[in-house]
């Protein structure tokens, strides 16, 4: 087998294990409008004080229900949803309008309020956290976020793990610090299957592996519906992050990046954080 298969299906069980072994597999997450003003206001400082700008942005957010099927029948139970609509976005403005530059990403989230449905397969999972952490540092890359180079993906995915974990580091009894630790872990649990099912599909194996995770029946319907298609089109968001999260893992942690206005991203942090959870081990 790859090897790069290997080192991410140990990196996933090694999540799994700690996701289905925490307190945090029992506690509830449930999207609403008042949880999702807080939290947004609990972490729209950290960009700054992680080095990834050099202002405080203050972010709003609100849920939309994105476009897509109802109520398809194509989950257990009854879905709403299809597996490969976006989890949420910021609002981006034109490159250029009338020849001048925009903007870029503007201040503003918008999660996918499919979210607050108990038939989705992330009701009361800390998945839109991760969302809301990812989107903040869109909005920190400002004119940088528009372009199509898939850097600037990368560099939010792991921007955003980053600050989550040293979300999570700040105040230990804060209930945000708290909804944090738990959002890194199932979010770069998240992460990770969709890495190895990319890896999977390109080496046209079938993704036995879903079947030894601690999966809700609708979370293994889901992973088993995404597309090899979308999945080597959003390659940027999972298998290039996860795989360059591994790689500096086994250096100095510190990224060097065009798509973050600091143009450095320093992800120690994050990394003692993987070590001090045994998630990674002697790099």
């Amino acid at each position: 087998m790859n090897p790069i298969i290997i080192a991410l299906l140990l990196f996933l069980f090694r999540l799994d294990t700690l996701w289905a072994t925490s307190n945090f597999s029992s506690m509830d997450f449930v999207l609403s409008k008042a949880t999702l003003t807080q939290y947004v206001h609990d972490i729209e400082g950290f960009p700054k004080a992680l080095g990834i700008t050099d202002r405080v942005l203050p972010i709003t957010a609100e849920f939309q229900l994105l476009p897509g099927p109802d109520n398809d029948g194509r989950w257990l139970g009854g879905t709403y949803t299809d597996p490969e609509l976006p989890a949420g976005y910021v609002q981006r403005l034109e490159a250029f309008r009338r020849g001048k530059p925009s903007r870029g990403c503007t201040q503003h989230i918008i999660l996918n309020g499919r979210l607050r449905y108990a038939h989705n397969p992330f009701f009361g999972t800390p998945l839109w956290m991760g969302t809301v952490a990812h989107e903040s540092i869109h909005v920190s890359q400002g004119i940088l976020c528009i372009s199509s180079n898939t850097e600037v993906e990368t560099m939010a995915e792991l921007g955003s793990w980053l600050l989550l974990a040293a979300h999570a580091d700040t105040w230990e009894q804060q209930t945000s610090a708290i909804f944090s630790e738990a959002a890194l872990i199932y979010d770069l649990r998240h992460r990770s299957i969709q890495a190895v099912l990319d890896l999977y599909y390109q080496a046209e194996k079938e993704p036995k592996f879903l079947e030894y995770l601690h999966l809700t029946e609708a979370e293994y319907l889901y992973y088993k519906e995404l597309s090899p298609a979308w999945l080597a089109a959003h390659r940027a968001y999972w298998t290039d992050s996860i795989i360059l999260l591994l790689t500096e893992a086994q250096d100095d942690g510190i990224i060097q990046t065009n798509y973050l206005p600091s143009g450095v991203l320093d992800i120690q942090k994050l990394l003692e954080f993987l070590r001090e959870e045994s998630i990674i081990y002697g790099y």
